[in-house]
């Protein structure tokens, strides 16, 4: 059953565990950005090789998720690049 405690743009922490990692899981912060059925799409910041941090949708397991408290920087700097440039097309020409 889906954990109706979520909602969009919540902070999430996302406990993922890559492949051949020994049943190592490490947590990595996120951001709702849609529920759909039993699972969340949810936004990770990724490096790209210029340094910058770039957005990554993931579709996840509700189980997989837990409220995040703390900000994250990555996150919060994809957040204001993206609604500057909402408000950059949003100026008449």
């Amino acid at each position: 059953m889906a954990d109706l405690s979520f909602t969009m743009g919540d902070a999430v922490n996302y406990a993922w565990t890559p492949r051949g990692g020994y049943g190592l899981t490490q947590t990595l912060a996120g951001q709702i950005v849609g529920l759909r059925g039993a699972r969340v799409s949810i936004m990770l910041a990724v490096k790209d090789a210029n340094g910058e941090w770039q957005p990554y949708i993931r579709h996840v397991a509700y189980s997989k998720l837990t409220l995040r408290t703390t900000p994250c920087e990555a996150l919060d700097a994809i957040n204001r690049r993206i609604e500057a440039n909402r408000h950059k097309d949003e100026r008449p020409t």
